[in-house]
């Protein structure tokens, strides 16, 4: 069930748990606490059955028209935003794999770092400048073995 504007919200826990998770500094005690620095273990969690790989995605401007997502079977995938402001366009299909049943787009601002869950429908990001750069981290050899694309017959349109 797609419709074809999408209203850009903001990014929080909340809204974004159905698609992942959003990491930050945990309002917890630290694990470790020195003269040099606090320490937070297991603040998340990257599941992959194989060796991870670290890539830099630059992403150019472009209008806010979504015409395909992406998906990996195999891997969680982070984003790790090094440069700039973006939109984040997330998708989940139904169960049965036959249809797209939800669509959102979230701002991702620069000191955002996110896991796509498993599955989730996504691309990448729409930079709101001339430019964002991010490090993208996920299952080795994803691109060459886990790379699935659903093209739409219409655009989708992102509302600011």
């Amino acid at each position: 069930m797609l419709c074809k504007n999408i209203k850009v919200k903001p990014l929080n826990e909340d809204n974004f748990k159905l698609y992942g998770q959003l990491i930050k500094k945990p309002e917890r005690s630290p694990d470790a606490e020195v003269d040099t620095h606090n320490w937070w273990n297991n603040v998340a969690n990257l599941p992959a059955e194989d060796s991870i790989s670290v890539g830099i995605l630059q992403v150019k401007h472009r209008d806010f028209t979504v015409t395909k997502l992406e998906q990996h079977t195999r891997t969680a995938e982070m984003l790790v935003s090094l440069k700039g402001n973006s939109i984040l366009v997330v998708g989940k299909k139904s169960l049965d794999n036959r249809e797209i049943e939800r669509m959102e787009a979230f701002y991702l601002t620069s000191n955002q770092i996110i896991i796509l869950n498993v599955g989730i429908l996504h691309f990448v990001p729409f930079p709101l400048e001339d430019e964002a750069i991010y490090a993208v981290v996920f299952r080795f050899k994803t691109p060459e073995d886990d790379l699935e694309f659903i093209e739409f017959k219409e655009d989708i349109n992102l509302v600011l």
